[in-house]
């Protein structure tokens, strides 16, 4: 098959970004012609038989989004069997709706505030609507795109995400390494916060939920990015002293995942947070909340939170979490879902959209 995909950023760090690299090779290596129209590569990330298309917009930040979006509506994506996007931009025949609907996250934030709320609002439906077949992540986000995007159920399918079983997987040879390099003290236990964009994340309610229940010897590690990066530190330095450990934005995940006793995630929204899929193939309990798409994957009910602001309640369920003796539940939920099982269902939906099979 002859396909284009459409994204942003096609770099290392980031859930969209590291699943469209990881599908691109998928295709590549099945033999497929596939060719990538992007704003912002890195070369050494993207399988060297994808075809590369360089557009306008692939940083600046808000301003560079629009910009990208204008771009790839005018880019000449003809020739194609199948044009796959993967952000905020349209004329796509299937669109993958990763950050699930950013309608339903203005609403469970509060409605829209600003006009780059109802900017964003309006390039996403766009994007959903004029797409033939909506691609989503998980049970909860195909919901999200029906009731707040206004998209035909048919038109909808669920692919979950895939996580790489080799990279992210247990190893007590690597737990070692990493408890030492984060000066974990003997018998401390590790509550290992990984994200980006602290406030949707719930990064305040995990390191309240941690202080209720962490003695001094533990730990709450922060893996991640933010704008306001320096005034969250602040805060949480203020509030955990010498048992937070900042590591920052980092590309190695699976890293820092093999010194946690448990991840928490008590996020706001998130379609299919890659986190709870990832923590799970490295045998870690993950906290999460029920508006987490792969909260419909983890093993133990009692690690899943209906409130996210509710920090009792996630102070109770990493309470839970770390009784520990789940690794192996843990990681039998993942491997259900290798890469090649997203890569395969991807596949055969492209096959299908060829063939009709998929037109309304």
């Amino acid at each position: 098959m002859n396909l284009g995909f459409v994204v942003r950023r096609a770099v290392r760090i980031g859930g969209t970004e590291g699943y469209v690299l990881n599908l691109l090779r998928y295709l590549a290596e099945r033999g497929h012609s596939v060719t990538l129209y992007a704003g912002e590569v890195d070369p050494d990330a993207v399988a060297a038989s994808v075809r590369v298309v360089r557009l306008p917009g692939g940083r600046g930040g808000r301003r560079g989004l629009l910009r990208f979006a204008v771009a790839a509506r005018r880019a000449e994506l003809a020739g194609h069997d199948v044009v796959q996007g993967f952000g905020r931009s349209v004329h796509h025949d299937i669109f993958r709706a990763g950050g699930g609907c950013h309608r339903t996250w203005l609403r469970l934030r509060g409605g829209v505030s600003t006009p780059w709320d109802q900017l964003e609002a309006a390039l996403d439906t766009a994007a959903l609507r004029r797409a033939q077949v909506v691609i989503c992540n998980s049970e909860m986000a195909a919901r999200d795109v029906v009731v707040d995007g206004g998209v035909a159920p048919m038109r909808v399918r669920v692919v979950r995400n895939g996580v790489d079983l080799e990279r992210f997987a247990p190893s007590e040879e690597r737990r070692a390494a990493v408890r030492a390099e984060l000066a974990v003290p003997e018998g401390g236990r590790v509550a290992l916060f990984l994200g980006s964009g602290f406030e949707r994340k719930g990064l305040h309610v995990a390191a309240k939920a941690f202080a209720r229940v962490a003695g001094s010897s533990d730990r709450f590690v922060v893996v991640g990015a933010d704008r306001r990066e320096e005034r969250a530190r602040n805060a949480l330095l203020a509030e955990l002293g010498d048992r937070l450990v900042w590591v920052g934005p980092s590309s190695t995940p699976e890293h820092w995942l093999a010194a946690a006793d448990a991840s928490v995630l008590p996020t706001r929204y998130d379609p299919a947070a890659n986190t709870t899929l990832e923590s799970l193939a490295c045998g870690v309990p993950v906290v999460t909340t029920q508006r987490d798409g792969n909260h419909e994957v983890v093993p133990d009910a009692a690690w899943v939170v209906a409130d996210p602001s509710d920090v009792p309640a996630v102070s109770r369920a990493l309470h839970a979490a770390w009784l520990g003796g789940a690794e192996q539940s843990c990681r039998e939920a993942a491997v259900c879902w290798p890469v090649s099982r997203n890569g395969r269902e991807m596949e055969q939906i492209y096959g299908q959209w060829i063939d009709g099979e998929l037109d309304d």
